[in-house]
């Protein structure tokens, strides 16, 4: 906003307030699969690379020897808290897509997050400064 940077990747809820109404950000494209509700003719970025999805996520994570028992509750209070019809208009007012998905679901996305950030690691050479 400073003009002091060209480019940046950000959550839409951010941006949407007073820096994308404001005209100070121009939103270019999302980075999921569908357009945002909150800015329907901004384009996806599939729609230039077929496929392409890079989703914002949260998450709630536990210590790796926490009971599965304990994960199972979590999940469950977690999952209807996020799908509560209040916390939902909430979520959409700020732009968010709450999920509440399974501990299994929420594994599967973090592999292929990390998948698909390896390939453009290794495809662009990206290395840690030296």
């Amino acid at each position: 906003m400073s003009g002091q940077i060209d480019l940046t990747i950000d959550g839409l809820a951010p941006q949407l307030g007073w820096n994308v109404k404001s005209g100070r950000v121009v939103p270019i494209a999302v980075s999921t699969l569908e357009r945002s509700r909150q800015l329907p003719d901004v384009q996806t970025i599939g729609e230039t690379l077929p496929g392409f999805q890079y989703p914002m996520w949260v998450a709630v994570f536990a210590p790796a020897k926490t009971a599965k028992e304990i994960i199972d509750k979590m999940s469950v209070a977690i999952h209807k808290a996020v799908n509560d019809p209040t916390a939902q208009k909430r979520f959409a007012d700020v732009a968010v897509n709450a999920v509440g998905s399974s501990p299994a679901e929420l594994d599967k996305l973090i592999k292929e997050q990390l998948a698909f950030n390896k390939a453009i690691i290794e495809k662009t050479k990206i290395s840690v400064g030296e």
